[in-house]
């Protein structure tokens, strides 16, 4: 006989809790918090009724094409835990053997180069994870889908690209002009 614990997890999964439910509380904290960061707009429940319709939006896509997004979702977060893990504890290796570390992390890690780093590893955790896979299989109709589908989302991967490509040329186009070299 399985344990309790085990039980309550199973009947979770069997309501979609993992599924559906946590995602969309993550969605939603993540979605709504960028808005009252940005301050966009300045009433908490315009913020809040934005965060909650995009929430569904976002989750609709893999629960209509009858995909699963815990356990790519679960692995994503995981191996994020895994790179914070990795770096505090090279700060604290590192904090041991040069002096004043708190004042060189607040000079390099305000730099541009420290973001551009940090989004390129959240995007090769994102892709190692299976999310990426998850779109893909929508996008393709690998569930069900006919050719205006697969064109839609290819031109919507075109536009992701471009956007990446014209980011990436202005970083550098900026430390071109002021100097920097590349």
């Amino acid at each position: 006989m399985a344990d309790p614990f085990t039980n309550f997890i199973t009947r979770l999964v069997e309501f979609g809790f993992f599924k559906f439910l946590l995602p969309f509380i993550l969605f939603i904290a993540i979605i709504y918090a960028l808005l009252k960061k940005s301050k966009v707009f300045e009433s908490d429940l315009v913020n809040a009724t934005i965060a909650i319709i995009t929430s569904f939006f976002i989750l609709y896509f893999p629960v209509m094409s009858g995909l699963d997004i815990g356990p790519p979702l679960s692995r994503f977060f995981m191996q994020l835990g895994i790179f914070l893990l990795i770096f505090v504890l090279g700060l604290a290796g590192s904090s041991v053997l040069y002096p004043d570390l708190t004042g060189l992390l607040k000079e390099k890690m305000t730099s541009r180069s420290f973001i551009f780093v940090f989004i390129a590893i959240v995007f090769a955790v994102f892709v190692t994870s299976g999310l990426l896979d998850v779109y893909i299989k929508g996008a393709m109709g690998a569930v069900g889908g006919g050719q205006e589908k697969k064109d839609i989302y290819t031109f919507a991967g075109a536009l992701i690209v471009m956007v990446v490509i014209l980011i990436i040329a202005s970083a550098l186009a900026y430390r071109i002009k002021t100097g920097g070299g590349f």
